[in-house]
């Protein structure tokens, strides 16, 4: 494993081995030896306690994942969630599953509260901004959430060190970050202390974890590949609920991939493969991929290819746009092996190579 270590003040230690969901369970046992955990709303001054936050950054999925693993062994956490995030939607039918089975295994909610979205100038902003979102968590939630963390809080945000705002917990008061000692893993790596560090050796009276649930996994990798996992299971996710809806619904799922994903000629994983190659245009790859899977379908079992590819006409319309119009091709070269068709690639256009990768694609929808 490659270890990145501190160098010239520029690469910290990312200590990747400490976001896996084993090392995690190692770290919540460890907290557990001389902390009591606490919420917002029950601070308890007269023995050591800790403060557990998750601020959710990227996926609800990965928050209920450690929130499960706090619940088993008793634990509860606060998870602060982001009306505004981009990559997730909490008013969406499944998020609000996910942040409801959160609530079930004995956690709290808060607001992840993103001040530059309202362009928060003044003190009455912020209020109102916040008892904003608190209703909303009351109407379509049901949630009287009673605390808030900022989101990639400004210096000017910092500075808002009363106790609380519109009746909800800050933070980042005052009280909380002279009195209470703060470990967190943003942006995926230990910024200012390795969280184990502080649990086994400063070990400070009052203690603030925030560990942001996207960070975490079933093994160590770097953070921008956490990232990039976590925005190609949104991808897979939302196009394979399309595709289930058109099956329910008794649809047809236009389009040679659809059609053969839901036939099980690929899976969901290669037509994510697919539609990436697509959008990045690199055709030659997508028929690198897609040949030898057409040679294996015995396409010489359709007498009547030929007649198919020509008459039908959206068939019709790309064999032409390949070929244009071409009637000289020989259809065996197909019958025997479509391999040549990676040849035809660098004299194409770049509509023309779309289409001729389409081309291979509607050749195996008809094989099925």
């Amino acid at each position: 494993m490659l270890n990145l270590t501190k160098k010239n003040n520029y690469l910290p230690e990312l200590h990747q081995n400490d976001f896996t969901y084993d090392h995690y369970r190692v770290v919540l046992k460890t907290a557990l030896l001389n902390y009591e955990f606490c919420s917002y709303d029950a601070l308890e001054w007269s023995k050591p306690f800790v403060l557990w936050r998750h601020d959710v950054d990227f996926s609800l999925e990965k928050a209920l994942e450690l929130a499960k693993l706090e619940s088993d062994l008793g634990i509860s956490a606060t998870y602060f969630v982001d009306l505004n995030s981009r990559w997730y939607n909490v008013l969406e039918v499944s998020q609000t599953k996910v942040l409801r089975q959160i609530k079930e295994l004995g956690h709290n909610l808060g607001i992840h509260f993103d001040a530059q979205y309202y362009n928060i100038k003044t003190i009455e902003d912020l209020e109102e901004s916040l008892l904003n979102q608190k209703q909303v968590f009351k109407s379509f939630l049901g949630e009287n959430v009673g605390c808030f963390s900022f989101h990639n809080p400004t210096p000017s945000e910092l500075n808002c060190g009363a106790d609380s705002y519109a009746g909800l917990v800050n933070c980042y008061s005052d009280t909380l970050s002279k009195n209470v000692f703060y470990c967190s893993d943003s942006n995926g790596y230990w910024r200012h202390h390795r969280l184990m560090d502080v649990l086994e050796h400063t070990r400070p009276n009052f203690l603030q974890v925030n560990l942001h649930p996207g960070w975490w996994s079933r093994w160590s990798d770097d953070p921008r590949s956490k990232v990039a996992s976590i925005a190609m299971n949104k991808y897979l996710k939302l196009t394979s609920e399309y595709d289930q809806k058109l099956i329910s619904f008794k649809r047809d799922n236009m389009g040679p991939i659809g059609f053969l994903v839901e036939r099980n000629v690929i899976s969901v994983a290669e037509q994510g493969i697919i539609d990436f190659l697509f959008h990045f245009e690199r055709y030659d790859m997508v028929l690198d991929l897609l040949v030898p899977r057409a040679n294996s379908m015995n396409l010489a079992s359709f007498s009547n290819i030929e007649n198919k590819l020509k008459t039908q006409h959206s068939f019709k319309e790309i064999f032409e746009i390949i070929f244009d119009g071409r009637d000289d091709f020989n259809m065996n070269l197909i019958r025997n092996d479509i391999s040549f068709v990676k040849e035809l690639l660098p004299g194409l256009s770049q509509y023309q190579q779309v289409q001729l990768c389409k081309f291979v694609l509607v050749l195996m929808c008809m094989s099925v």
